[in-house]
């Protein structure tokens, strides 16, 4: 799956596989293998946990060893964006191109666009499921990989929606503070939704041992 750097020199694959998320991304590369095109979610049981940073570290990998475009999308319906931009829900509701709302993320083949975009002071309407679909299925016709940056069920039930038109969906839990309960409870919530976690990420661990001795345990 790694195809655009098959070919590249032991330093650049070097850079490329030393990279944090390296593990996560070949495992998610394998499931895509039989995909013309891979849309995952990133979800955490409460804020704070670093989706959004592990969401865009994923998407850079993608981009750095897949070839084709990389989208990654902030799936947070309170966001607002520059003035300026239009959202993909935007777009698609003039049926217009999608790729309008998308912005290069200053990676080679990263893009990034927002789902939704709230006015000042108002959240906007939930999206039909219907048009959801719509939109997931149009955005995968233009990109190889889709990565969603999701809010948790705590502030909107949308990432729980949305997890069912994924590929898969990888919660991320912050060290030390995500209880294990509330991990759970959230795989039982994708499930019940129709999803398929996919994978799951603890951020923020604290190495209380060298890295030197890891290599021996």
């Amino acid at each position: 799956m790694l195809s655009k750097h098959e070919n590249a020199p032991p330093a650049a694959r070097d850079v490329i596989g030393g990279t944090p998320l390296f593990g996560l991304f070949n495992k998610l590369a394998l499931s895509a293998q039989e995909a013309d095109s891979f849309a995952v979610e990133l979800i955490a049981p409460q804020r704070g946990a670093g989706v959004s940073a592990i969401a865009r570290a994923l998407a850079r990998c993608a981009a750095a060893n897949m070839d084709g475009p990389v989208l990654l999308v902030r799936a947070d319906p309170a966001a607002t964006g520059p003035t300026g931009t239009s959202s993909l829900a935007e777009l698609h509701h003039r049926g217009a191109d999608l790729r309008e709302a998308a912005r290069p993320d200053g990676e080679d083949g990263l893009w990034h666009a927002m789902l939704m975009q709230a006015a000042p002071g108002k959240t906007p309407a939930p999206l039909p499921l219907g048009v959801l679909d719509k939109i997931v299925t149009r955005l995968r016709a233009s990109y190889r990989w889709i990565v969603f940056d999701s809010v948790p069920p705590q502030d909107s039930s949308f990432g729980l929606i949305l997890s069912r038109f994924m590929n898969g969906t990888v919660v991320v839990a912050e060290a030390e503070r995500t209880r294990l309960p509330s991990a759970r409870q959230l795989v039982l919530q994708i499930r019940a939704n129709g999803g398929t976690p996919i994978g799951f990420v603890v951020n923020k661990r604290r190495k209380v041992i060298p890295d030197f001795i890891y290599r021996f345990l």
